[in-house]
């Protein structure tokens, strides 16, 4: 897997807006970048997205279920979590839909869900915890597109890129569950 870099000059003149930002928020956006850069195991640039993963194993998540609060994980022994940067300037996107399949080493399809936005301290990501049948290889299959794109509609103003898939082979997972 390829490891982030920072290009020179990458978050200058990026785009018209770029120009309008301070040293401080660029430093900002640098420092903000390195960090998830350095919590994920992998990324692939397409589309004008630069989609990364990471794997950890279950962690405690709070959903609003038919009007109640539920706590997994359960049953769950992995937690996948997708992040999407603008591959212009490397600024996070909200507001996606990220759906992602998972299959095992012999190309068996374990599920697909969709991913929800989970803004942790400085790493900021689309996640889910999931039940997968052990410790093994995956495949990690991330279908990203636009919370707002309607049916036959234009993408003309639009900020965000378009539909892209993304594959993630062979990346082995360790199941369990966080303690904390």
């Amino acid at each position: 897997m390829e490891k982030f870099s920072l290009k020179r000059n990458q978050f200058r003149n990026s785009n018209p807006e770029s120009s309008k930002k301070s040293t401080k928020d660029i430093v900002r956006e640098i420092v903000d970048y390195s960090y998830q850069k350095d919590a994920y195991m992998g990324h692939r640039i397409e589309g004008g997205y630069l989609i990364a993963y990471l794997v950890e194993k279950a962690r405690k998540l709070q959903y609003l279920k038919e009007g109640e609060i539920t706590q997994e994980p359960k049953n769950e022994n992995a937690y996948i979590g997708i992040a999407v940067h603008s591959e212009s300037d490397l600024q996070f996107i909200k507001n996606l839909i990220v759906m992602v399949t998972v299959i095992d080493e012999r190309g068996n399809v374990i599920g697909n869900q969709q991913h929800l936005y989970h803004p942790r301290p400085e790493l900021h990501n689309y996640g889910m915890n999931w039940v997968l049948p052990g410790d093994g290889l995956y495949t990690i299959r991330v279908h990203v597109g636009p919370a707002n794109l309607k049916r036959g509609g234009d993408m003309k103003n639009n900020k965000t890129p378009g539909i892209v898939e993304v594959e993630f082979p062979h990346i082995r997972i360790q199941t369990g569950q966080h303690n904390s």
